[in-house]
């Protein structure tokens, strides 16, 4: 028996199942695999939110490296020009900081927060955060 599982982005515990169907057997026969997949990029918060009519002060963004070798944040660009973003390093390789600002607060907006690093894996090569202006209280 052979199952191959697509995880694509999928992080911390998962668990997946098979079934099998033997011939003469009443019963299907389940299969678990159980899988911890570490975050090797963490995105603290993964969505930054302001209110409509709101202040627009800055929001920090936080990238850490969860890897045994030091994986560098290469690129940090924002989607929507009504935000801005400043990209500080605090331990190359290790821990950085992303500040977003917007610009005015004045309607709902969204943008994606585009992430690049150089780490060897293609599947950590590429994250992407958010940032919105929504109605108040929601």
């Amino acid at each position: 028996v052979k199952g191959i599982f697509e995880l694509g982005s999928i992080k911390g515990k998962i668990e997946k199942f098979i079934l099998l169907k033997v011939a003469g057997q009443p019963n299907d026969i389940k299969l678990t695999a159980r899988v911890d997949i570490p975050e090797l990029v963490k995105l603290e918060p993964p969505t930054l939110s302001w209110e409509v009519g709101g202040k627009p002060d800055s929001k920090t963004l936080r990238v850490t490296i969860q890897h045994d070798k030091p994986v560098r944040l290469t690129e940090a660009t924002v989607s929507n020009p009504n935000f801005e973003i400043e990209k500080k390093t605090i331990t190359e390789g290790r821990e950085y900081e992303l500040v977003v600002t917007p610009k005015k607060l004045g309607g709902r907006s969204l943008a994606m927060i585009r992430l690049r690093t150089d780490s060897e894996y293609k599947r950590h090569q590429r994250y992407q955060a958010f940032a919105m202006v929504k109605p108040p209280g929601r």
